[in-house]
């Protein structure tokens, strides 16, 4: 069955109106769809359908296995929530996950200070950036990480009722990888 009879059934069985509103559109734009008129993007309407009535769904790296329309629907929020988990998400999809569709991607500065000759010798040293942006290098903080870290885990197992010490050890893998990652760039600059 294709997405397009599958549509057709949910408006056959319930409602344009009540498909509408699952799918978060306009009654208009279903009417349109199923009569052919519909002149906007065709390939949106085929992923809310999958994902609210086929049952497609894809993995956050935040928030776990999430319908498809969901995801799309935090990839296309313009502005970074107040909470912990909003902003986790903003940032996520605009960086590590492989399933987002959007082209502005966040880069991280380095921040990481190599100890060597050079840098002692001059501490205000001044490295390239990936973005040909360039800022000076701090020492890498590790105690205020750890207390980030922490406190991010606190409130994320309060919100999303899971296990603190498990929240923390994957923030801290995460933490390791990320400083592994930009140790090794630095060593080969």
């Amino acid at each position: 069955m294709t997405w397009f009879d599958e549509l057709r059934n949910q408006v056959d069985a319930t409602s344009l109106g009540s498909v509408a509103n699952a799918m978060g559109v306009s009654k208009a734009m279903i009417s349109q769809v199923l009569n052919g008129k519909y002149q906007g993007n065709m390939q949106r309407v085929q992923n809310l359908v999958e994902s609210v009535y086929m049952g497609h769904t894809v993995v956050c790296p935040v928030l776990g296995e999430i319908p498809k329309h969901k995801c799309l629907a935090h990839q296309n929020t313009k502005h970074v929530g107040s909470t912990p988990n909003a902003i986790r998400l903003w940032k996520a999809c605009r960086s590590e996950c492989p399933n987002s569709q959007l082209e502005e991607r966040l880069t991280t500065p380095i921040r990481l200070s190599i100890e060597s000759k050079n840098a002692l010798q001059q501490p205000g040293r001044v490295c390239r950036q990936s973005t040909a942006e360039q800022t000076k290098v701090r020492q890498y903080d590790a105690a205020a990480v750890c207390a980030r870290l922490e406190r991010q885990a606190k409130t994320d197992s309060e919100s999303m009722a899971g296990s603190y010490h498990r929240l923390y050890i994957e923030l801290l893998k995460r933490e390791l990888m990320a400083v592994g990652n930009r140790y090794n760039r630095l060593i080969k600059q």
